[in-house]
């Protein structure tokens, strides 16, 4: 019997989370949100199952076994969040079929360990993993985040060429030289991902949240996202603003500002060029969710 199963003591763990969607459309808002729970721990981005999932074809991905791919990983997933001593008690074993368990185990620990009893994880990057993360982990709430498309490829672009060393991880062998998403690349990405979104929603029990309905009304929309979650709605949620430390990196320190920055409306730089706001219309999918 393996130690998730063993330890009855797990059974206090309330909620496990996962917040997906396109990267810039307020992820780390809603994290930093629901952080600020008195009964929610967080962390910053693991991509634990996007390391160890990295082909889009399944047959791949298994035949590539993912348990050798995300172990080490995840020992500095373990090392951040847990310090070094905990590296020895979870680990990923060569062999490891059922590699996501120490995962949820170390997730489902640590919670308890810091008087929690819901835990959220948030990588966007998660969204591709969705049927997976479902499929190890039964009891998963997904939520999805989505934002207009406009906004979120102005965002991208200018998010990704203001900071393309913190994104080069979605450019691969181009760190050293990737200067960021162009409109094109911001435009596919989002059309790609938002109708994963709208399909999962098809299918699923998972959770939508609005980028603009948590902006102009964030009590309403967190209220009712606390109902379909069936927490206990806090008013710490709403001031948030200290729950942010401790789910941003040291280096990822310019998202602590997207609290701020997304709450003041300011001219999105790319549409000051009309004609180029209506090329990006007439490229993005229709947002009807």
């Amino acid at each position: 019997m393996n130690r998730y199963k063993k330890k009855s003591y797990r059974l206090a763990i309330k909620k496990r989370i996962f917040i997906v969607g396109c990267p810039r459309s307020g992820t780390t808002l809603l994290q930093g949100m629901l952080a600020a729970h008195p009964d929610v721990y967080s962390l910053p981005e693991t991509y634990f199952f996007s390391r160890a999932l990295v082909s889009k074809n399944p047959f791949k991905n298994y035949m590539l076994w993912p348990a050798i791919k995300v172990r080490k990983h995840f020992e500095n997933i373990v090392r951040e969040a847990g310090g070094e001593s905990l590296c020895n008690v979870y680990n990923i074993g060569i062999f490891q079929s059922d590699y996501y368990r120490p995962f949820v185990d170390f997730m489902d620990d640590i919670t308890i360990e810091n008087k929690k009893n819901i835990w959220v994880e948030k990588t966007p990057m998660h969204l591709y993993c969705v049927n997976e993360i479902q499929k190890r982990i039964p009891d998963a709430c997904i939520i999805h985040m989505v934002r207009n498309g406009l906004d979120v490829v102005d965002s991208l672009v200018r998010a990704t060429q203001d900071n393309p060393q913190q994104w080069a991880r979605f450019g691969g062998w181009r760190r050293k030289f990737w200067k960021g998403f162009s409109v094109d690349d911001a435009i596919k990405k989002w059309n790609h991902d938002f109708n994963i979104t709208k399909s999962r929603l098809a299918i699923s029990k998972d959770i939508l949240v609005k980028y603009e309905d948590l902006i102009s009304d964030p009590f309403s929309s967190l209220l009712n996202l606390c109902q379909e979650l069936d927490i206990t709605y806090s008013d710490r949620m709403i001031h948030s603003d200290q729950s942010f430390g401790s789910i941003v990196r040291e280096d990822e320190l310019w998202k602590i500002n997207n609290k701020n920055r997304v709450l003041t409306k300011k001219i999105n730089s790319l549409y000051k060029d009309h004609s180029k706001k209506i090329y990006i219309e007439s490229k993005l999918d229709s947002y009807d969710v």
